[in-house]
């Protein structure tokens, strides 16, 4: 990220929102048990950090989730 010494009049955030809305609907018809668990997992990781879905605001945030 490109760090910006003027005022600029966007609040930018990165979120996984449509990522996880995607995992959310497979998860409730997905069949395969390897799948599902997998599934399951992401989904349990997202429940404790739900800034992945609501939007991360910055370098240090990101880099907390590499």
């Amino acid at each position: 990220m490109k760090s910006q010494n003027k005022d600029f009049p966007f609040n930018i955030k990165v979120s996984f929102r449509k990522v996880i809305s995607t995992y959310r609907e497979r998860a409730k018809v997905e069949k395969n048990p390897i799948a599902k668990n997998y599934l399951k997992s992401v989904l349990d990781y997202i429940d404790d950090f739900p800034k992945l879905e609501t939007g991360l605001e910055s370098k240090t945030e990101i880099k907390e989730h590499i």
